[in-house]
């Protein structure tokens, strides 16, 4: 405690300094001097006090990135690729790019109808091309290993609706196609489809499989003569 000696100054707490230097310095009062008191602190009298209110900011929070969607040309335009399996794409988002077909004709029938950016009979074209990721093929039976094998060498995705092949070798060579493009990077997806996945007699058989836990191969005869129009 700093005393200067006169009985009538006044004494004030450390805490309330401002008030004792205010009173100094407003004249209001015939004193020269006050007495602090540091008694009450403790040792250690460092302090942090703010200056000026908190800034409050709002910071916009960007929603999370949707994928893009998935650039596709379809190789081939007959009937069930054109009811089927092009709707069937662009319901599920994918970006519509190219078609084609052999005479064409067909391809610049879909293409308008879907909103394709191109009709083409160069399916060389597609393979690797830039502005495409993706190649459905709705071609004749004898002609889909040929056209996965170009879609796995250029290192794409492809969807084939069955048969993948026709030949047990032209199988080894879209397997050897699959392994040489793997170590580049990210393995192209080949898919096969089957289009009578949900044809009624093929859930019938799907249901009596199950039902029985012995491990055998059977057989199931279907008719592909004229049918009620709801039956497959």
């Amino acid at each position: 405690m700093h005393r200067c000696g006169w009985a009538d100054q006044p004494s004030f707490r450390d805490a309330d300094a401002a008030a004792a230097y205010e009173l100094l310095g407003g004249h209001r009062e015939p004193y020269r001097r006050n007495l602090l008191d540091y008694s009450g602190g403790s040792a250690d009298h460092a302090r942090t006090i703010a200056t000026r209110p908190a800034l409050r900011r709002t910071v916009e929070v960007p929603a999370p990135a949707q994928p893009a969607p998935v650039r596709i040309a379809v190789i081939g335009a007959d009937n069930y690729g054109g009811r089927i399996l092009i709707p069937a794409f662009a319901a599920s988002g994918a970006k519509l790019q190219a078609i084609s077909s052999w005479g064409g004709l067909s391809a610049a029938h879909y293409g308008k109808k879907f909103g394709f950016r191109e009709a083409t009979t160069n399916v060389g074209r597609l393979f690797g091309a830039a502005d495409v990721e993706a190649l459905v093929v709705c071609t004749r039976h004898d002609t889909h290993a040929d056209y996965v094998c170009s879609a796995l060498a250029a290192r794409m995705d492809i969807f084939v609706e069955t048969p993948l092949t026709l030949p047990l070798g032209e199988l080894g060579a879209i397997e050897r196609a699959w392994h040489a493009a793997t170590p580049l990077g990210r393995a192209p997806l080949p898919m096969v489809g089957f289009n009578r996945r949900f044809a009624p007699s093929c859930g019938g058989c799907g249901h009596y499989s199950t039902r029985c836990a012995c491990s055998s191969r059977r057989a199931f005869p279907t008719s592909a003569t004229n049918r009620a129009a709801r039956s497959w």
